[in-house]
């Protein structure tokens, strides 16, 4: 992953969250919720690499989940309002394949157990290191 700039003042590529804003950082984990409003800043003439995955918000109900879930699906899977079964049932099964190739990357959360709390995110605007279940933060292993 490759961040441009890193030693430039201000730094080239940034993030802001609410009312906050803070330079990416390469080998730094940066986690924000997109509940907010948010930008990505690149000013480089150079392209900027990142690793980007989302996570449920864990205020959200199982049942929250499962209806925001339904909604990605059919933007990524829009036979699946169709009017037509056979549409419908073509992308269930896409939607399932999906679902079961991503199956073995979910328990990397549980593995690690890796979790934000709330007065982490409350406190950063919206971003938030991940600490574990005892509450003591997660230092990068160099």
């Amino acid at each position: 992953l490759v961040i441009p700039g890193q030693d430039e003042s201000p730094p080239p590529c940034r993030l802001s969250v609410g009312d906050q804003t803070r330079p990416w950082r390469e080998g730094q984990v940066s986690l924000f919720d997109t509940s907010l409003l948010h930008d990505a800043v690149n000013d480089s003439n150079q392209y900027r690499y990142i690793l980007m995955f989302r996570v449920w918000h864990p205020d959200l109900t199982s049942n929250e989940r499962k209806g925001l879930q339904f909604l990605f699906d059919c933007l990524e899977e829009p036979g699946l309002v169709s009017d037509q079964p056979m549409e419908i049932l073509d992308a269930e099964a896409r939607v399932a394949a999906q679902r079961a190739s991503l199956d073995s990357l979910l328990p990397l959360e549980k593995e690690h157990n890796l979790t934000p709390t709330k007065e982490e995110r409350r406190s950063r605007g919206g971003f938030a290191s991940f600490v574990d279940k005892k509450g003591k933060s997660k230092k990068k292993r160099k």
